[in-house]
C-alpha cells in the first residue's frame, strides 16, 4: 500500500511502514510550508493514503470534503517513540483492514475507523 508520512510522523513510524512493505513517502518529498489542504490534495493525486499526528487532518476530509484513499491519525502517547512504533506494529493489521476511504484513528483505546465523504 502507498503512504504519505507528514512532518509529524517520526522517521522511525516510516521505516517501520516500510519494513512491512509500504510504499511510504516522508515530508521530505514536498516543498516545505505546504498547506494542509495542499498536501492532502498531493497525497489524494499520488494515491497514497495520508498518515499523521494532525487532527486537523479530520476536518479536511470531513468538513472541506477533500477525497482521499484514507487518513490514519496516529494519537499514542508513549513514552519514547520505539514503543509507539511497536504499539503502532502491534495494531497495524486492524488498520489495514479498515483503511481504504476511511479515517483511522489508533489511540491506546485502539482502532477507529469512520467513511470520508
Amino acid at each position: 500500500m502507498k503512504f504519505f508520512a507528514d512532518a509529524h510522523i517520526s522517521v522511525e513510524m516510516v521505516a517501520m511502514l516500510r519494513d512491512l512493505g509500504h510504499d511510504c513517502w516522508d515530508a521530505s518529498v514536498i516543498p516545505p510550508r505546504m498547506t494542509d489542504v495542499a498536501v492532502l490534495s498531493w497525497a489524494a493525486e499520488e494515491a497514497r493514503v495520508m498518515l499523521t499526528a494532525d487532527k486537523d487532518f479530520g476536518e479536511l476530509g470531513f468538513v472541506h470534503k477533500i477525497a482521499c484513499p484514507g487518513v490514519v491519525l496516529i494519537r499514542v502517547a508513549l513514552a519514547g517513540e520505539s514503543d509507539r512504533v511497536n504499539y503502532v506494529r502491534s495494531v497495524w493489521p486492524r488498520v489495514l483492514s479498515r483503511l481504504l476511504g476511511s479515517f483511522v484513528t489508533i489511540t491506546l483505546s485502539g482502532v477507529r475507523a469512520r467513511p470520508i465523504g
